[in-house]
């Protein structure tokens, strides 16, 4: 079915699932018999095809470096898109490899973002997951309540920004596509939409925040990069409220360690409390 729809012999392309989320999406990848990318599919829905679609092509046609769509079918519930080439920031961090892009390029993006117009309800503010992420942390690590109910406090008396721009909704490391130190694709973007450019921004630096704080290496660059990105955010964002919405998300980000139940994931857990409890992320 596959060969039928890119048009290629079946007995020359392999296929290999890259993530797959029950009952929501899948992401394969085809291969020719020589290894090189074809394209990705990826598999939802039926009836979200064509609005995926759509979404793909207000951002490219926006400068959005996300990948086209090539081909669809919407009875299947496929979408075919170009493969993105270039190791994603999340590889050249773990690799330690040059090339990590300057703290500019994510300033070009968000406005390359803010260009296309895309309907749909406001995403959730991360101060609003963040206060609801705090009380789950709160049950299943009780000790931590007290630092948890004074975020929780901080987060309640915040305005909750108004949607001033489109987002991709879960902007990090793992997203952006990297060539010569310069964002070329941006992956991932099914949930794109209305919402406030502050949480995009805070969601990067608290993924890498997240990965400094955990990281058994011990690598201190993780930390200083998060730093850099939040300084050259002040011109754009102020800076107590991009702490603030940071913090939110490493609530947020707080729980993938008990999700995954590791044997240290208490320790793991109050050590990200803790760096999401400081008045300003910049220690």
């Amino acid at each position: 079915g596959v060969a039928d729809l890119l048009d290629v012999d079946h007995h020359d392309i392999r296929l290999d699932v890259v993530s797959y989320r029950p009952t929501e999406r899948a992401v394969v990848r085809v291969t020719s018999g020589a290894g090189e990318t074809l394209s990705y599919l990826k598999v939802v829905a039926p009836g979200e095809t064509l609005s995926i679609a759509a979404r793909h092509d207000a951002l490219v046609t926006a400068g959005v470096p996300a990948p086209k769509v090539t081909a669809s079918d919407h009875l299947m519930g496929v979408l075919v898109l170009e493969p993105l080439i270039g190791p994603t920031l999340r590889e050249l961090i773990k690799s330690g490899d040059d090339g990590w892009v300057g703290a500019e390029e994510f300033d070009r993006l968000a406005d390359r973002f803010g260009r296309a117009r895309l309907d749909g309800a406001p995403l959730p503010s991360r101060l609003t997951d963040g206060a609801l992420h705090a009380r789950m942390l709160g049950t299943v690590v009780p000790k931590l309540r007290g630092q948890l109910d004074e975020l929780i406090a901080r987060f309640g008396v915040a305005v909750v920004p108004a949607a001033d721009s489109t987002i991709h909704g879960d902007l990090h490391e793992a997203q952006l596509v990297v060539r010569d130190a310069t964002i070329v694709g941006v992956l991932d973007i099914d949930d794109a939409g209305p919402g406030a450019a502050i949480d995009d921004r805070a969601n990067l630096i608290a993924r890498l925040l997240f990965r400094s704080t955990l990281d058994t290496t011990g690598r201190p660059e993780l930390a200083e990069y998060a730093h850099r990105i939040r300084s050259n955010s002040r011109a754009r964002f102020d800076p107590a409220q991009l702490d603030l919405h940071t913090s939110a998300a490493l609530v947020g980000l707080a729980t993938g360690p008990f999700r995954v139940q590791g044997n240290n994931w208490r320790a793991e857990v109050s050590a990200l409390v803790e760096r999401a409890s400081m008045r300003e992320l910049s220690a």
